[in-house]
């Protein structure tokens, strides 16, 4: 069995099927440890945005401090398809938990006019065709692959509530859709800089 830490480049190579068969297990101790870095401070320059936007994700992490063992404890709970739904809910949230730490990282950058170091500002440096090309590509894959699985969740919908594979079906299809948002934002800023 391998064992995975959570730590600040993310369980990349973990997949849901390691985790019900029990090929991964989270490092020892708590199931997500994320390194906590000192959350930087956000200066008297920062404007009224970022300083809401900074308490805002402040508040979060801290209102979230206890939720890695609330959720080590429920997979320790006897029922596997619970304990296997309780991993995937810890794997995105010790993501989120990282994405709000670089996040908070950037404002307190940008306050001080300092580059950011992990969450990037925009750029309005001109984009190939290539690059507008692929993601026109990804975007059309996304929204195939969105229409695939939502169609797969009318051929299965009598298995939905006898199985978990609703709820994972529910899952891809806020991923896709989340992805296909993105893509939508990459698109429309670098169009703007064609």
């Amino acid at each position: 069995m391998a064992v995975v830490t959570l730590g600040p480049n993310g369980p990349d190579n973990v997949m849901p099927s390691d985790l019900l068969r029990g090929d991964v297990a989270p490092h020892t101790g708590t199931m997500t440890q994320v390194p906590t870095s000192p959350m930087p401070l956000v200066g008297p320059d920062a404007s009224a945005a970022e300083r809401t936007l900074y308490a805002h994700l402040q508040a979060h992490v801290e209102a979230e401090a206890g939720m890695e063992d609330l959720y080590e404890h429920l997979t320790g709970c006897g029922h596997p398809y619970v304990e296997y739904l309780a991993r995937l809910i810890a794997l995105d949230e010790a993501r989120h938990h990282r994405l709000f730490q670089e996040w908070m990282e950037a404002i307190a950058s940008m306050a001080e006019l300092q580059p950011a170091t992990s969450v990037p500002a925009l750029d309005y440096r001109p984009v190939s065709p290539e690059t507008m090309a692929l993601v026109e590509r990804l975007l059309r894959f996304e929204r195939d692959d969105l229409a695939a699985v939502k169609q797969l969740r009318r051929d299965i919908s009598d298995a939905i509530d006898t199985t978990v594979w609703g709820v994972l079906i529910e899952s891809l299809i806020a991923d896709t859709e989340k992805h296909i948002g993105m893509l939508k934002f990459i698109k429309k800023h670098l169009s703007n800089a064609v």
